[in-house]
């Protein structure tokens, strides 16, 4: 009989919470949760908030008073997650998720990332578990934004600004992330997986390094895996400007040698244009278009080599002054009809 009266009791419990629940309506919020994110070089940054409303309300100064710590956002605490360590406004901060909070004035605020990310809005507020301060300056802009938002600008290869925007009001600070760090320990992750095993996977991990001159001598272990996985043009070549980097110059050219046999024009010049991949070494790429011109006859592919570098470099007279030279090494319509489109597509004019 106990039993019975137990087992009445939590069904009825039960079904009382559910009809409670049943009850319950979902209406719109006037804050709108929002997600941003942005990947700078391999990092991702998510930023997490709800978006008060202006509504014609004065903001800076009233709604939101100055010298008094804001959850810079609505309802809960904002949060801002970075997947690998990154430098705020120059200052190091630990990869993680933080809640973000600012301390707004007049000409300057204090953006504040805090440990504490659990909290509702700014309340329990600790300076003590504050992972990093910066100061910033704020911004009346002309544009106004009745809706807050976060978001970001003045993108470079490794940083960016995440800016605040509401009302007239902008502030923003700048995020870098070390991507040779962060890329490094990533890489030597990836060579526990599957592109580990196969020579492709090992070379481009070596080629990166080399490309920016870093952890050579890791960068070399990668390339001799590469290599023994199988022997190819692209692994013998990066081998062998990995070994010039490291000045040793007489083993580099016996793989110069090497990738020659397994090489053709096509291949050097495809594996020189790879150095601007990422944006980082012009260099290796001009001298690999020097060891083209040394190692094959020189033809108008040879010159517009230097051209699309320069095009790649935004560098119009030089793209010009080698596109015109491919023009006069053309032996047919037919290579000349190929120079033009080029030139058409970098905007350049050729002297006919």
């Amino acid at each position: 009989m106990k039993k019975l009266i137990v087992l009445i009791s939590i069904t009825f419990f039960s079904t009382s919470q559910f009809c409670e629940a049943q009850w319950l309506l979902r209406l719109p919020e006037l804050s709108k949760e929002n997600r941003v994110a942005q990947t700078i070089g391999i990092t991702e940054i998510e930023i997490l908030y709800q978006a008060p409303v202006a509504r014609g309300r004065k903001i800076m100064g009233k709604l939101v008073p100055y010298d008094k710590v804001w959850r810079s956002g609505a309802f809960e605490s904002t949060l801002i997650s970075f997947e690998h360590e990154v430098s705020i406004e120059g200052q190091h901060l630990p990869a993680g998720t933080y809640s973000f909070h600012t301390i707004p004035s007049e000409n300057e605020w204090t953006v504040i990332f805090s440990t504490n990310t659990e909290q509702w809005g700014s309340f329990s507020y600790s300076e003590s578990e504050d992972a990093l301060r910066v100061k910033v300056r704020p911004q009346n802009v002309a544009t106004y934004r009745n809706v807050m938002q976060f978001g970001f600008e003045n993108f470079a290869d490794y940083s960016t600004n995440i800016y605040l925007h509401w009302a007239d009001t902008k502030v923003s600070f700048n995020v870098k992330v070390d991507h040779l760090k962060t890329s490094l320990a990533y890489i030597k992750d990836q060579m526990r997986t599957l592109p580990g095993y196969q020579w492709l996977g090992t070379m481009e991990a070596a080629k990166y390094l080399a490309t920016y001159n870093y952890e050579l001598d890791y960068a070399l272990q990668l390339i001799d895996r590469s290599i023994r996985q199988e022997e190819r043009f692209e692994n013998l070549i990066t081998k062998y400007e990995i070994l010039r980097k490291l000045g040793k110059i007489e083993e580099a050219q016996k793989f110069l040698e090497k990738a020659k046999e397994k090489g053709d024009f096509r291949k050097f010049s495809r594996h020189a244009q790879g150095a601007f991949r990422y944006h980082a070494n012009p260099e290796d790429a001009f001298h690999m278009f020097d060891l083209i011109m040394k190692i094959y006859p020189v033809t108008w592919r040879s010159y517009a080599n230097y051209g699309d570098a320069f095009a790649f470099m935004e560098d119009k007279e030089k793209c010009q002054e080698w596109y015109q030279k491919a023009w006069r090494a053309a032996k047919n319509e037919n290579d000349k009809e190929r120079i033009l489109s080029n030139a058409e597509l970098y905007q350049i004019t050729i002297k006919q």
